[in-house]
């Protein structure tokens, strides 16, 4: 089982530096655009969801990069954003409300939503299955929620410091059945911005998050891997996509 204090302590860090770290979000702000995001809205189409008309929260909505392209590809929708720090104005305009809170114990009214994203967000949080027990919690009946994120179940994703690549083999062999059992990471933080996960705090995996979807009575639409970068993998992406070992996983859950 995990470490609840390692996790908490861990936790307080990567928050203090989101805080003081204006870099990042700009790294965001820059790097996510239309062309990141496509393997994720193909999962939606895939799974037989439309977005138009729809009421959209985005966790962990960082540099508001998601909602901006959300807002240019879908009619009619009203997006609110949650993160964990009182970001600037310019991160969070594209939004109808703007929520300061932890994800990990949300706030908000029950059956509120159609749509709630957890993207690129689960790793970097300590209790990621507080975080996906809270956005069912405000997913309305039949709503959708779309998950990305790093999958530590994958040989690509072992790659940052000596302790976190014993981790990761571990991960890879023995991931454990539930997000409550994902590994601990060390993150490297610094003052510059480094590609990858480098304040990723949870190893969470694809296997734990179909199976704790599944556990909590949420339906699985499309669940699939998928590798970004690596040229070499991106011939065998095929493969990926149905061994759960991409780097990537993609998730879309009926509630």
């Amino acid at each position: 089982m995990r470490n609840s204090l390692k996790a908490n302590t861990v936790k307080t860090k990567v928050e203090e530096f989101y805080r003081k770290n204006g870099l990042y979000f700009e790294h965001m702000l820059t790097n996510h655009d239309e062309k990141y995001f496509e393997p994720m809205f193909r999962a939606i189409n895939e799974s037989g969801s439309d977005l138009n008309k729809k009421k959209i929260l985005d966790v962990g909505c960082g540099s508001g990069s998601l909602g901006r392209i959300l807002r240019n590809n879908y009619r009619d929708i009203k997006i609110d954003g949650v993160d964990i720090i009182e970001a600037k104005k310019k991160y969070h305009e594209v939004y109808n409300k703007y929520f300061v809170q932890d994800a990990e114990n949300l706030n908000l009214p029950k059956n509120k939503y159609d749509v709630v994203f957890l993207s690129d967000v689960l790793e970097h949080f300590a209790f990621p299955m507080q975080a996906i027990k809270g956005a069912k919690k405000v997913l309305k009946k039949g709503g959708i929620l779309v998950i990305r994120t790093q999958n530590y179940q994958s040989p690509i994703s072992m790659k940052y410091g000596w302790k976190n690549s014993i981790r990761g083999l571990t991960a890879i062999f023995y991931p454990g059945r539930s997000l409550d059992e994902a590994r601990i990471l060390d993150p490297i933080l610094t003052n510059e911005v480094l590609g990858g996960d480098q304040d990723a705090v949870s190893m969470v995996t694809f296997s734990q998050m179909c199976f704790s979807l599944k556990a909590i009575g949420m339906k699985l639409l499309v669940a699939k891997t998928w590798t970004k970068n690596h040229f070499v993998f991106q011939i065998l992406n095929s493969f990926f996509l149905t061994s759960g070992l991409g780097s990537k996983s993609l998730i879309v859950a009926q509630k």
